[in-house]
């Protein structure tokens, strides 16, 4: 009995598809394992380039198999965990301040910044605190720009809150990690809604991303099953 599958349609496409995604896929893998460009990829360590392959070899899969809908799907499923990640680690630091030291600093820049958003109107602006202070540890003089880690930006009776409470030349104490000391900020996270803000949208964003994903990704591979 002579059993042949006709490639065309959707699975003509996917055939398609293989050499050429696959060949950016590896290229992309081949970047990130070297680290270049270094802006991009030169920075990273061992578990972010194993993130990054991971990320590109279910991207590209799903690619191949479905369409950009599913891609973007595993796209913002992807983000959504880096976003879970980046809350992770900030309430990791929230609760490593607890033990750091503190260092005499001074404000040198306090400002708020307004930056115009795709919007118009006043309603499109975006405001930031820009505050600079400088402190000394070990002989060693450093400047951070920290309130504190995880802090939300956007609201200008908030930014202006900011600004007042830390005025150019204002003496503060500044929290430092005494394994890195230009890592500081000025105020205790522990405790601060915008400690947590990130971890629990980045979980909420994974849980309906992932949900979503499982079910256009299954659906378009009953349909290429139903093909043959």
């Amino acid at each position: 009995m002579d059993v042949s599958i006709s490639l065309s349609g959707p699975l003509a496409l996917m055939v398609l598809k293989v050499p050429v995604l696959g060949g950016l896929g590896l290229l992309m893998i081949a970047l990130v394992l070297v680290g270049w460009p270094r802006g991009t990829f030169g920075h990273l360590d061992m578990w972010q380039k194993l993130g990054w392959v991971i990320a590109i070899v279910v991207g590209t899969v799903t690619f191949v198999v479905t369409d950009m809908i599913g891609l973007a799907c595993v796209l913002l499923l992807m983000g959504s965990i880096a976003f879970s990640k980046l809350g992770w680690d900030s309430i990791m630091l929230a609760v490593a301040m607890r033990d750091w030291p503190l260092a005499r600093g001074q404000v040198v820049k306090s400002k708020v910044i307004r930056k115009r958003s795709n919007s118009s109107g006043d309603s499109g602006l975006v405001y930031h605190s820009k505050i600079k202070y400088v402190y000394e540890v070990m002989g060693e003089t450093y400047e951070g720009g920290r309130i504190y880690f995880g802090r939300p930006n956007g609201f200008a009776w908030r930014e202006r809150l900011a600004v007042a409470k830390y005025p150019v030349g204002a003496e503060v104490d500044v929290y430092y990690d005494p394994e890195a000391p230009e890592v500081a900020a000025l105020e205790m996270s522990l405790g601060k809604p915008g400690t947590y803000i990130a971890f629990i949208m980045g979980l909420v964003g994974t849980g309906l991303m992932g949900m979503i994903t499982v079910i256009y990704v299954t659906e378009r591979i009953n349909e290429l099953v139903a093909l043959f």
